[in-house]
């Protein structure tokens, strides 16, 4: 399994109405990214739970597709060595024009951002 060249290869300017893919688009930032691509792109936001989100972009429906991915599971149980696409990724960058990844903490201090969860560190981090 492979992904054919996203948008063609061919590195050309994005034009509204073409097709963005936010992997990460129920989170903090990636729903608000897919939200803003949403005024110019079709977007095919990635996430791990559409109904978590589907509030979220109420009335965006014809402009943002959401599909559901546990990218984490699908790369644990690829076979030993596999470098495949996963599965659940084929059909939300067929067609994408780019791709806006979008995974990992929150951009926002939160208790997210400690390795226990336990500690609170937006002040440390909003004096820095």
């Amino acid at each position: 399994r492979s992904i054919p060249n996203v948008g063609g290869g061919d590195n050309k300017v994005l034009q509204p109405g073409d097709t963005v893919a936010v992997i990460g688009a129920s989170g903090n930032v990636g729903k608000l990214v897919a939200l803003r691509l949403s005024d110019t792109y079709n977007v095919n936001g990635i996430v791990r739970d559409a109904s978590s989100v589907q509030p979220f972009f109420e009335g965006r429906t014809d402009k943002i597709k959401l599909f559901e991915a546990n990218l984490l599971d699908e790369m644990n149980n690829l076979e030993d060595g596999s470098k495949a696409c996963p599965t659940s990724l084929l059909e939300p960058l067929q067609n994408a024009n780019a791709i806006v990844i979008c995974t990992g903490t929150t951009a926002f201090p939160t208790k997210a951002w400690t390795k226990s969860g336990e500690e609170d560190v937006a002040g440390d981090v909003l004096k820095a």
